[in-house]
């Protein structure tokens, strides 16, 4: 990854098949203090990311911040560079996205100063995923999701053209297709909003009346299948007993799909309400006003790395750093001349235990155990 400095080599890499990673996160975890009865104050994530400088990253336009296990409590915070301002989504969701046209530096330090911290009991380790862009990353497959949301109406047929258009680091885009529960559930919690998906009645192509009901992913990769034809998922509507075909995921909202008015043949997502997450067929030209864009997965890709992931681990501080405080009062005549050399090296390490935003629960427990 020529230049970088020590310590600065990839956290993770997502795809077997990755050119080449345009960002990077320091190693080890960070450490995030616990004291009893203390205000949560924040920590800086990872002061060392950093963006590589390359023509795919010399006018970046985005970039997120994503608390992949987030938990109510959860709060990113941060400074910004000039050029670059932030907006989350509301409610939160663990999501930071920062927007504007800036350099690769700009972006490298406002990424540096995203701090963590939380107000939530559940002290399970939090993975933060930055991620050049204002897509969002999907571990289940290394594909990046985003939704667009168009303001107005826009037919399928269009949004389609549209996110077929896009490209994302090397990625084409397509309109969304869901081949499992994990992957839905990961569309509706990030996505918010209601949007076209890449699943059509291929049968009725021409707007055409209702036959037998031949429902596939004719976007994407599952869009090559079939000699083009698309990835069969589903048979039938409604009113004819309709059925996944061979096992294939499906999440169509009840009584769907049903041909209302005997013009749906596309699909869309719900992001709200009792039916966040489940699926309706619709007319192409209904009033739809976004759409869900998947990149990754085609075979004409390169394959950038563009994230960089960094654990943050809970590690309770309450008993030694009061027996910090306590023996830091102690004089050299309050101990036996043989001793004082042992508990002064005691005391500094412990001192460096505390002051090392890397440290592990077991190591805070050792330096605890050598001051008694």
């Amino acid at each position: 990854i020529g230049g970088l400095p020590i310590g600065a080599a990839p956290a993770s890499v997502y795809a077997a098949d990755t050119e080449q990673a345009l960002i990077t996160t320091s190693r080890g975890t960070t450490s995030y203090d616990v004291v009893d009865g203390g205000t949560p104050t924040g920590v800086v994530i990872d002061p060392e990311v950093l963006i590589l400088n390359s023509p795919d990253t010399a006018n970046l336009d985005a970039a997120t911040v994503m608390i992949e296990n987030f938990q109510t409590g959860d709060t990113l915070s941060y400074t910004l560079a000039a050029g670059i301002t932030a907006k989350r989504n509301t409610p939160d969701n663990g999501v930071l996205m920062f927007t504007g046209k800036a350099s690769a530096e700009a972006y490298t330090q406002t990424l540096s100063s995203v701090k963590f911290s939380t107000t939530s009991s559940d002290k399970s380790v939090r993975t933060i995923k930055f991620t050049l862009g204002d897509a969002l990353p999907y571990e289940g497959n290394g594909h990046f999701y985003k939704y667009v949301n168009k303001g107005s109406s826009i037919t399928w047929d269009k949004a389609k053209q549209e996110a077929e258009g896009m490209t994302y680091f090397g990625r084409q885009g397509y309109l969304v297709t869901i081949t499992d529960a994990k992957e839905n559930e990961f569309v509706k919690e990030k996505t918010l909003g209601l949007g076209w998906i890449g699943a059509q009645d291929i049968e009725r192509k021409d707007g055409g009346p209702r036959k037998t009901g031949d429902w596939r992913w004719v976007t994407g990769p599952e869009g090559e299948k079939d000699s083009g034809n698309g990835l069969k998922f589903y048979e039938g509507y409604y009113q004819t007993s309709g059925k996944p075909v061979d096992g294939a995921y499906t999440n169509w909202d009840a009584q769907e799909p049903n041909d209302y008015s005997n013009k749906e043949y596309v699909a869309h997502i719900f992001s709200s309400g009792q039916q966040a997450g489940k699926w309706n067929d619709y007319p192409n030209d209904n009033n739809v006003t976004g759409y869900v864009i998947e990149f990754g997965g085609m075979s004409t890709d390169t394959n950038y790395e563009v994230i960089a992931e960094k654990s943050v681990a809970f590690v309770d501080i309450t008993e030694l750093k009061k027996a910090v405080e306590q023996l830091d009062q102690l004089k050299e005549e309050d101990y036996m001349e043989d001793e004082w050399p042992a508990y002064q090296q005691a005391l500094e390490q412990a001192k460096t235990v505390l002051e090392n935003r890397n440290k592990t629960q077991e190591e805070v427990n050792k330096a605890l155990e050598a001051l008694k």
